[in-house]
């Protein structure tokens, strides 16, 4: 994008130190640049651990997960203009994160709570990150073992992608709610794939603003 790789850092090998930082590399691995460094701060809170990265072309917008400071980020694409989009709200370590321009939400995951929300990219109004009251969970799994992390979403489809890596598979359901049904009670979910070892990362097609167009 704009001749950039962005990359986001853990900040250590096991995370949890306040350190996550983002750095961006031309396309031939030359000129890093840190466009935010470690222990940047927004809305009176410190990055903590940088997991999944995904752009919003549309509207030049970069969204952070942060596990250990469970919380959803979203930053300019030069890393500036930095601001906490969700905490609170009994998120355990968010990990995956992907924006949905078309429709102005973005989507993450809780991997230790096993569960997927989504939320409108704009603000309620009179609300913060820590009080807003449209993060809607889309999904529990029930499993034992279920860690849901990367997310990738087809906006044109409808279709919502994840990694379990517990589970070592790959999952994918409608990103809206079946009518008469909840985060609790959907049984519209699909295994896309299984048999996997450790599965973390997912891209699905071609992507338009940041989500996957097609398969």
């Amino acid at each position: 994008v704009d001749g950039f790789v962005y990359v986001l850092n853990m900040g250590t090998v096991l995370g949890g130190s306040n350190s996550g930082s983002m750095v961006r590399y031309k396309l031939d691995g030359s000129s890093p640049e840190v466009i935010m460094p470690a222990r940047s701060m927004a809305d009176g809170q410190t990055f903590n651990t940088g997991k999944q990265l995904s752009m919003d072309k549309l509207n030049n917008k970069l969204y952070l997960g942060d596990r250990e400071g469970s919380k959803v980020w979203r930053s300019d694409m030069d890393g500036k203009n930095l601001e906490v989009l969700v905490s609170g709200h009994e998120i355990q370590q968010v990990v995956g994160v992907a924006p949905d321009p078309i429709a102005k939400q973005f989507y993450f995951s809780d991997r230790n709570g096993k569960k997927l929300f989504r939320a409108s990219m704009e603000m309620p109004a009179g609300k913060t990150h820590a009080d807003r009251d449209d993060v809607e969970l889309l999904y529990t799994d029930k499993a034992a073992n279920a860690m849901p992390l990367d997310i990738e979403l087809d906006v044109k489809e409808r279709i919502m992608y994840w990694t379990d890596r517990q589970q070592n598979k790959v999952f994918s359901m409608p990103m809206d709610m079946p009518a008469g049904a909840d985060g609790n009670s959907r049984t519209d979910v699909k295994t896309v794939a299984d048999g996997l070892t450790d599965v973390i990362g997912i891209v699905v097609g071609s992507v338009i603003g940041g989500a996957a167009a097609r398969m």
